[in-house]
């Protein structure tokens, strides 16, 4: 919800009722555990996978998540030449994978 106006803050997507929507999304987003992440990047025909510890939502308007990388590795150079990435939270108890990633 807006700070000032008690609305919910969009974009909603076509048909959506904003105040659930506003709901759900502030759940996904309040609840959004610490722990482990693998971050996908591509540039070009180059492709990485990499896990990854930090992750936050960094605003609300618009909704905006944020990692951290290291700046001389392989998936920063790739963020920054293609332009985005994936994040995909890895559940809790399931922390072995990061060994197979």
């Amino acid at each position: 919800m807006a700070a000032t106006t008690g609305e919910p803050v969009g974009p909603f997507p076509n048909g959506a009722d904003p105040v659930e929507y506003d709901k759900l999304r502030r759940r996904v987003l309040w609840t959004m555990p610490s722990g482990l992440y693998v971050v996908g990047s591509r540039s070009g025909e180059q492709r990485n996978a990499m896990t990854l510890n930090l992750a936050t939502q960094v605003s609300t308007e618009p909704k905006l998540i944020g990692i951290v990388v290291e700046q001389g590795a392989f998936t920063h150079r790739l963020i920054h030449d293609g332009g985005s990435y994936s994040l995909c939270i890895i559940e809790i108890g399931r922390a072995s994978c990061r060994e197979r990633v």
